[in-house]
């Protein structure tokens, strides 16, 4: 197939008067000055919750420039922002912005080498970091006698400047001036993903593309002032920063952060009673495991009452993918399982929830499924940080689990009559990578189509279902990328196997088969490929080393035709390996802000 599958027009009128990301937010200040815009978790407060409205956080906004403008910081300067996911760190970016400074984010969880590898490659001026921790982390990869970039804190601690206490003069009118003349086709960030050789790759997005983004999803959605999120992902990627807080705040909705635990969200839903909220796949697998053992601890009459629900939700849903509205006695009895059989489960998420958001991997089907059986409809969505971030989302009228939805608006996609591949045109697109002319033209042609790297197909609704991947990456169920070959060569040069295949694909860590020299026993060489594998980021790392009880096949199909292994083949030949690999859980993975 290589029809163009189009999404709708954006609304007229959507564009705010200045298009730009600040622009954006601006506008919402106009017309919601006293709406709550961010909320955060903060014990000394007798609610234990503290928030700003969008007129407070734009006064924040505007100190911080004129904090950020008294260093010298001036349009075209980068700035690194090193922080957990905080309300500082969304006002951080909007004063960096105003000032028209490109902002370029770390994950916190990035190993130290590659954070100061990534800030020489973009040249930065300065980096804020979130604490003395991080700041001291961040110095351990800075090379020995190279001259460092400056260093200013949001917190304040002995030995660093704090940026909340720096006050210098910059009045309001030059600060308005200098953000309405940021120009929309200006570079806004620069997002680093890490490429199949293992090396950060810098993503150039103006603000016309994040603009686009958000006001696509918004309108998608049918995301308004009325919205609440709780945000609990990394704002260090596009997702939860482009997909997710931005969308909110464009529309005048309100940002909660909580703990960054997954434990401790139980708590957090009900005291925040979020509307909407975005996460990773493995949230739901594990939430919908604990459900359905809580479900089977049930007594009998529980069982056959959640039963029933479930199936009443079934029929409702059967209906949904026929395109007809359910019949009244469906309808009925959706209304008295969720106010009498599943009261307690939506409770426990606030009880105002319009909709799950899923997005950064693939969804399982059966566990969107659980979830819709028991009242909570998941919508998935399809980007990458190319794609600042969104391309396709789900639609509340018409979703259908195990596809990612429609093009958003004003977004092409097509696929390649050859590969299948996914290839996108819209304003959302990146201008292209930082100092990489050939990785850019590589997949950006002359016409604006961006080549994805994943395999899909649409069904007779438009709707794209992925259903595989070209780039050698692994996509773990937290959303975070991983690159296989770098890691597999660091430990066959350890020395102490003579081939490695790293497993994780949609799993909550990675793990790797490893062939040992002969006569070496798994239990002596494991330190040998630990330390091997020490200097990757801890999501990168294997959590458990599996034997292969024979050389990799290239007849057999296990290794392509450069030797590299063919881990679809690979996972079919060696099932008990690959089961031993995640079957059991190992030391815990949680999901967790960064």
């Amino acid at each position: 197939m290589n029809d163009i599958v189009r999404g709708e027009p954006l609304r007229p009128g959507s564009l705010p008067e200045v298009a730009t990301i600040v622009g954006l937010v601006e506008r919402s200040v106009r017309r919601w000055p006293h709406r709550e815009a961010l909320r955060w978790k903060d014990a000394t407060h007798r609610s234990g919750w503290r928030s700003l409205t969008y007129a407070e956080m734009w006064r924040r906004v505007g100190g911080e420039a004129r904090t950020l403008a008294a260093r010298g910081l001036t349009g075209g300067d980068r700035v690194m922002i090193l922080s957990r996911s905080r309300p500082e760190w969304v006002t951080t970016d909007l004063a960096c912005l105003s000032l028209g400074v490109v902002t370029c984010p770390i994950f916190p969880g990035d190993p130290p080498a590659r954070m100061a590898a990534m800030t020489r490659s973009v040249g930065a001026s300065l980096v804020i970091a979130e604490n003395a921790h991080l700041a001291h982390r961040f110095a351990e990869g800075w090379p020995a006698g190279a001259d460092r970039v400056p260093i200013v804190l949001m917190e304040p601690a002995d030995g660093f400047s704090d940026v909340g206490e720096l006050d210098y003069p910059l009045d309001g009118p030059m600060w308005e001036w200098n953000w309405r003349a940021v120009k929309p086709e200006s570079l806004a960030t620069i997002v680093h993903t890490i490429g199949e050789d293992g090396i950060p790759k810098g993503v150039l997005i103006s603000h016309a593309n994040v603009v686009h983004s958000a006001l696509a999803a918004a309108q998608a959605l049918d995301i308004g002032p009325s919205d609440r999120t709780l945000s609990v992902l990394p704002l260090s990627h596009m997702f939860e920063r482009g997909a997710g807080v931005l969308v909110l705040l464009s529309a005048g909705g309100a940002v909660a952060f909580g703990d960054r635990s997954f434990e401790r969200w139980a708590s957090d839903l009900p005291a925040v009673r979020p509307t909407i909220m975005a996460c990773v796949p493995l949230f739901f697998e594990q939430f919908g495991d604990r459900v359905a053992t809580q479900l089977a601890s049930g007594s009998v009459l529980q069982r056959r009452l959640v039963g029933w629900a479930r199936s009443v939700r079934q029929a409702r849903y059967q209906a949904h993918l026929a395109g007809r509205r359910p019949s009244v006695p469906v309808r009925a009895g959706c209304w008295l399982a969720r106010h009498l059989v599943l009261r307690r489960l939506h409770a426990a998420f606030g009880g105002r929830l319009r909709f799950l958001a899923s997005g950064g991997a693939p969804l399982p089907p059966a566990t969107a499924m659980l979830f819709e059986e028991l009242g909570i409809t998941i919508l998935e969505g399809y980007g990458l940080t190319e794609t600042a971030p969104l391309l396709t989302v789900g639609r509340a009228e018409s979703y259908r689990h195990g596809t990612v939805g429609p093009p958003i608006p004003d977004t092409e996609l097509r696929l390649d009559p050859v590969t299948g591949e996914v290839l996108a045109r819209g304003p959302q697109v990146m201008a292209g990578y930082l100092d990489r002319a050939a990785d850019t033209a590589a997949v950006l042609d002359a016409d604006g189509w961006l080549r994805t790297g994943d395999v899909g197909a649409f069904d007779s609704a438009g709707l794209l279902r992925i259903t595989g991947r070209l780039k050698n990456l692994l996509v773990l169920g937290t959303g975070k990328n991983v690159a296989p070959a770098p890691i597999e060569a660091a430990l066959v040069a350890s020395g102490a196997v003579t081939q490695a295949v790293l497993l994780g694909d949609n799993r909550p860590w990675t793990g790797v088969l490893v062939l040992p020299r002969a006569g070496s026993d798994m239990a002596a060489i494991q330190p040998d490929l630990e330390s091997a594998a020490a200097s990757f980021a801890v999501h990168e790392r294997p959590r458990r080393f599996g034997r292969l009880p024979r050389p990799l096949s290239g007849e057999l199909g296990e290794l392509d035709s450069s030797g590299r292994p063919v881990r679809t083949q690979v996972i079919a030949h060696f099932p008990d390996q690959v089961a031993d690999l995640f079957g059991l859980d190992p030391p815990r993975h949680p999901i967790h802000t960064g």
